[in-house]
Formats: structure tokens, sequence, C-alpha cells
């Protein structure tokens, strides 16, 4: 595709994914009211304090005001805490924050698409990912998927750039550094991108060995660990241990394993959904008594794997369940019931996932063994380590919104193909 015709298509997805992405942050009902993970607290105490964590009840004498954690990864609130004026986090910076990494991830999702060849089609790729009922839903959300979904889209663009031209003469070392150190800011925005890193960092030192050269491999595994060791660093002083993802592991394994859970899927019909109230009024009991963040991540972990032990058929079967909910086309209804128009708005999402899933998946079935070069194999690496992830913890369909980008590439490709071979047919 010559230059001014991709430029000319790009702003063109830009100015569409813009109306899109502004119109749905101004309905009505107000984006960003909800802090249910609590980054607005850890935001406001960071800026406040210069101390993540959250603010200690003021009856408590401490020498510090502020109760160190690691329950949540740091990136996003960090970034957070740069858009506060006057001791508050105006929601409309942040829409202006997300509104930007949204546009972002479109353009990149452009320019992957062109990277992969596909030409006209790349429109149609960008188009879908500014058009997602998940994306867009979690735009107008205090919740860390937007940024996590631009970061992933830019460890493909520039897994796929470092790729380009790579020989063994002239490895474009640097780009792989700074592959890594995207790579290991994502992790500090969503840990399971640590597995993500771990299936790049193989991929890429298996063909290293190959080469006998080892300089890429070593280049992203440095930059990577340079990005996370302040983080590992930090939570070595303040809580103890080294931590590389968060405290929240145990409660999220729990949540998806304790006899409640599995009791519940013995029963349920299809569309119920868990009341998981009676797991987070244990985890609140448990808050009180036990002092310790990470000791409390060690309780909960010990919950859920004497959960597992008591019933290994179960646990098959939920992980059956939680990889279901992953990739399921329909989201799932919300506990107490749902208004006719939620309903509808579910499952009008239910029905475009649908069709972009299944013309994702004719789009893999068409790559073959190209589905094995950049920048197809990174994006479903990171499928593959999300659902490796959330097969055993707690799982839904919100936890795929970091790998939507690839699926919107697949579908659009798998379009390309389907319509060549209408064509081809009919001559």
């Amino acid at each position: 595709m010559p230059t001014t015709t991709w430029r000319t298509s790009a702003c063109a997805v830009l100015a569409f994914a813009l109306a899109v992405r502004l119109a749905v942050l101004l309905l009505p009902g107000g984006a960003f009211q909800d802090d249910a993970d609590g980054y607005r607290r850890l935001a406001i105490a960071l800026r406040q304090t210069g101390w993540y964590g959250y603010q200690r009840p003021l009856p408590e004498l401490h020498s510090i005001p502020i109760r160190p954690t690691a329950f949540r990864p740091p990136l996003y609130p960090l970034v957070l805490a740069t858009l506060m004026t006057n001791d508050a986090l105006p929601a409309a910076r942040i829409g202006l924050l997300h509104l930007a990494l949204g546009l972002a991830t479109v353009w990149l999702t452009h320019r992957l698409a062109l990277q992969a060849g596909m030409g006209p089609w790349s429109a149609l790729a960008a188009m879908l990912v500014a058009c997602d009922p998940l994306l867009m839903h979690q735009s107008t959300q205090l919740m860390t998927e937007t940024f996590a979904t631009f970061l992933a889209v830019s460890v493909l663009a520039l897994c796929g750039w470092a790729s380009r031209g790579d020989t063994l003469q002239r490895p474009p070392v640097w780009k792989w550094g700074v592959a890594g150190g995207v790579l290991g800011l994502a992790c500090l925005c969503r840990p399971p991108f640590l597995i993500w890193l771990g299936f790049i960092g193989l991929l890429v030192l298996t063909a290293d060995v190959r080469r006998r050269n080892l300089t890429r491999s070593l280049v992203l595994a440095i930059s990577a660990t340079a990005v996370l060791a302040p983080w590992v660093v930090r939570n070595q002083l303040m809580m103890g241990k080294p931590i590389v993802g968060t405290t929240h592991g145990g409660y999220t394994l729990w949540l998806g394993n304790n006899p409640g859970f599995y009791q519940f899927l013995r029963t349920a019909r299809w569309g119920d959904t868990w009341d998981s109230r009676p797991i987070d009024q244990q985890q609140g009991a448990a808050a009180e008594r036990i002092e310790s963040e990470t000791e409390r991540d060690r309780w909960a972990y010990a919950q859920a794997f004497s959960a597992i032990k008591n019933s290994p058929k179960m646990f098959a079967y939920a992980c059956l369940v939680r990889v279901g909910r992953l990739w399921a086309p329909l989201p799932h209804r919300p506990y107490g019931g749902e208004s006719t128009m939620h309903a509808l708005a579910r499952y009008l999402a239910g029905a475009w996932n649908a069709v972009v899933l299944a013309l994702a998946a004719i789009g893999v079935w068409r790559l073959r063994r190209d589905a094995l070069h950049a920048p197809w194999v990174y994006g479903l690496l990171l499928a593959l380590a999300l659902t490796c992830v959330h097969a055993v913890f707690w799982s839904n369909i919100r936890m795929r919104a970091p790998v939507v980008p690839l699926i919107c590439l697949l579908a659009a490709y798998g379009g390309q193909q389907l319509l060549h071979r209408e064509k081809t047919q009919s001559v």
C-alpha cells in the first residue's frame, strides 16, 4: 500500500475511533465513578504522601500514615497520580488518558495489520478494535484493561518491528531492548503478562540457541529485568518479600477454587451467576486477624490448594469452565438480575463477539504455518499465556481484553481470506 494511501486510511480510522470512543465516554451514567479495585485510592495516597499504599485510619499512631501494599500492580496508579490536581483526580483527565490510550491502540492495530501484509483490510482490523464492546465498556472503568491493551499491542508491534530484517549478521539488538522494556511495563500493569514475558523470552532464546548467538535474548531479559527491578526491590524493603507480581494472586486463586464455587458448578443452570460475597466476607475477616499482607496472600493460597486437593475432579472441571468464560462470546449476567436494556446490550455484544471470534478462527486456520511468524506468533503466545493463567485463577470475559487487538487482526484476515476465496471460486 502506498504511503499516502495508508496514511489517509489511518487518519480516517482514527477519526472514526475518536467519535466512537468519545461518544461512549460521554454517555449518561458517568464514567469512572466506581473504584472497585482501589486504583483511585492508591493514586491519591501516592500523590499526597509519596507512599504506595492505603491510608491508615486516623486513630492509629504509626511512623508513616500509609500501610504499604503490593495488592495491586503499580503502573496504573502511578500514571493516575500524575493526573491529580488539588488533591483530586478529575474524571475528565482519566477520560482523556483512556481516550488517548484507546486511539493509540487503534493506530497500532492498523500498523500491525499493514506489517502483516493485509493492505486495505488493515482499516477493518482497526475499526473492529475501535468498536469492540469489551474495550468500549472498559474505557469507562477505573481499571487497567485499557492501559493493558495498549501495552499488549505495543509489545506486538515492537516484537514484529524487531523481527523485520533480523539476521545473524546484524541482529537489531536495541529493538529487542525496547521490546523488553515495554514488556516489563506491561507486567507492572497486569501480572499475567509475566507468563507472556516468559513465553516470548523462551521463543527468542530457542531461536538464539539455534543461531549460536544469545545477544537478543540477553538484551530482552536485561531490559525487562531493569524495568521490574525497582518494584521487586521496593517490595523486599517494604513488604519483606521480593514480590515480582502482586499479593493479589492468592485471592484470585481462592475465588475460583473454593467449596462454594465448586458446589455452584455442580448445581447451577446455564446463565446463572455465582455469588462471591461469602468469599469476600471471609477475605475481610482474614484481613482483620492477619495483619501482614503477604501472610494473608499465603493464607488465601492455602485455602485454594485445600479445595483443589479435596476435589481434584471439580478443579479440572472448573478449569474448563474458566477457559470457557475467558473465551465466551456472551458476557456474564450480573448477580442480582439486570434491566431489559442491559440484557439487550449484553446479547448484542455477544452476537458481535461471536461473529468476530468465528472470523478470527478462520483467520488462524488460513494462516496455518504463517501463524508461527511475526507478528502473529507473539499474539498467539499472549492468548496462550492468558488461557493458562485464567484456567487456574478466576476468569471472566474482561480478562481477555489485552488480546482483543489480536482477535480483531485475525478476524480481518479471516474476512479477507473468505472474500478472496469467493472471488477465486466465482472466476
